[in-house]
């Protein structure tokens, strides 16, 4: 996994370790299932205010090509907000760090999703 700062960008890009880029015959199914299964899973971590951050992800992904895009111009700041306190109301798992935090939890069922789509 790797994070990038562009300008007012924050990207995650899932790479090679959820074994995607084996798949063969149906991978750009499997690819547009995971990001959108990333976007869902990861939703109730990440910080909510008025929710643009969340759907940020929606708007500034490019489904299918293995990079989810939080597009604000705090994101970056947010995602390494490590001493934040995050307002929790209206997400009570908020926190900084949300991917990694979705992907301690998920890992297993992305990888099995990947699998069963890719036909492996």
């Amino acid at each position: 996994t790797t994070f990038s700062n562009r300008g007012n960008i924050m990207e995650i890009k899932i790479d090679g370790d959820l074994g995607y880029k084996r798949l063969t015959s149906n991978a750009d199914k499997a690819q547009i299932w995971l990001d959108n299964e990333v976007i869902k899973d990861t939703h109730k971590y990440v910080p909510f205010k008025t929710g643009i951050l969340a759907k940020s992800a929606i708007t500034g992904s490019n489904i299918g090509k293995g990079v989810i895009i939080y597009n604000t111009p705090y994101a970056r700041y947010q995602y390494y907000g490590d001493s934040f306190k995050f307002n929790k109301h209206k997400n009570p798992q908020a926190q900084a760090r949300w991917f990694e935090a979705s992907k301690a939890v998920n890992i297993s069922k992305w990888l099995n999703g990947v699998k069963t789509i890719g036909g492996r």
